[in-house]
């Protein structure tokens, strides 16, 4: 079906303060248009300045241009006194679809002081004008298309910002980073609920750093899930002992299964049960188990949607772990992405890098500094 791109991007002002996920929250609950990518822009003091003067729009009524693009320019701006390194990712949503361009001019809204509004900035954002007509704040919270505006030359613009930092710099002093993924169960649910996942992440007050939306290819899969693979083969033999043990014995064999006989069958069913455990991890991410894919089609995009997100921040590691609970969503403890959106050990809700080691690891293998813009682009019109 044809349709037309167009996007809202989140203000790094806003992702500063956590408010990402809402956002992302209340698009996908009120979007009729497909989300088709989520990227993180970086932008430097420099880059900012220069984005406001297309990216403000129009600016509100009674506002002065200049005034308007004064206050864009240090939403998108690093926190003043800090490096050019945190606090100053934007997060691009790009939508597709028959009324895309209009819907996201009503999704973004305006300021609508204390009156009730569901639009992002009537939500998020916030306006205050002195009597002399000038702005004394303001949270512009996103910015999307301007009126007469090219989207296409606006990604063209998004892109070339993004390649300007190909990858995420080494962490501040005494921070980690961690890599979190809101899996493919969240996103068949439909709805906010990627955003609600994403929310609880959110609110470790760790910095939000890179966002990607993709698609796990087989190989992908396979990489990123690589360690799991030799654990599910080697201890697992317990598990599928038990299980074998008790599926045969009512089976008439008239053989009783002791202790040792159900060792013995858990030594040799083990690493099968494993393998196909993993198999099933990978189907889960992908779409697609490593037999149904011909081998030269490993590496293209799956068909299941996941969103990779990079925060950094003093203790990383543990405080995201924390929030996301063990692996069975039965054992994790009220309030973890895990118990709250968990159904089964596979699909769990959320993963959370273990290790500074693996986070370095899978950060590198999702790459969210990646800008796909012949993928975006080149979706019919």
């Amino acid at each position: 079906m044809g349709g037309k791109l167009s996007y809202l991007l989140v203000s790094p002002s806003c992702v500063r303060k956590g408010r990402f996920a809402p956002v992302l929250a209340r698009l996908l609950s009120r979007a009729t248009s497909d989300l088709v990518a989520i990227q993180s822009i970086p932008f430097s003091s420099p880059s900012a300045a220069a984005a406001a003067r297309w990216l403000g729009g129009t600016p509100p009524n009674g506002v002065a241009p200049a005034d308007w693009e004064r206050w864009v320019a240090r939403s998108l701006s690093p926190v003043p006194g800090t490096a050019d390194r945190l606090g100053c990712t934007g997060i691009l949503l790009a939508f597709h679809g028959p009324d895309a361009v209009d819907e996201s001019v009503q999704m973004l809204g305006g300021f609508s002081g204390n009156t009730v509004d569901e639009s992002i900035r009537g939500t998020f954002g916030d306006l205050e004008v002195g009597s002399d007509g000038g702005i004394r704040h303001c949270e512009p919270a996103a910015f999307g298309p301007g009126e007469g505006a090219s989207v296409a030359a606006d990604f063209q613009r998004f892109a070339e910002m993004a390649a300007a930092s190909s990858a995420l710099p080494v962490p501040a002093h005494g921070c980690e980073r961690t890599l979190v993924l809101v899996k493919p169960d969240n996103f068949r649910h439909g709805g906010g609920r990627p955003g609600q996942v994403a929310d609880l992440f959110c609110r470790t007050g760790l910095s939000l750093v890179g966002a990607r939306l993709l698609r796990f290819s087989v190989r992908l899969a396979v990489d990123f899930y690589g360690p799991v693979r030799d654990a599910l083969r080697t201890r697992l033999d317990g598990v599928a002992g038990e299980i074998a043990a008790h599926e045969l014995a009512p089976g008439g064999l008239g053989i009783a299964f002791d202790a040792e006989l159900t060792r013995e069958l858990g030594r040799l069913l083990g690493p099968v049960y494993g393998e196909q455990r993993f198999q099933n991890l990978v189907k889960f991410m992908a779409g697609h188990t490593l037999d149904a894919v011909n081998a030269n089609a490993w590496d293209e995009a799956g068909t299941e949607t996941t969103l990779a997100l990079v925060f950094e921040g003093p203790d990383a590691i543990a405080r995201m772990r924390a929030v996301l609970g063990p692996t069975d969503p039965l054992k994790a403890p009220r309030g973890t992405v895990r118990r709250e959106f968990g159904r089964s050990l596979l699909e769990n809700g959320g993963h959370a890098s273990d290790s500074v080691e693996n986070a370095a690891r899978e950060i590198a293998l999702v790459r969210p500094w990646d800008f796909d813009l012949d993928g975006i682009l080149g979706r019919p019109a």
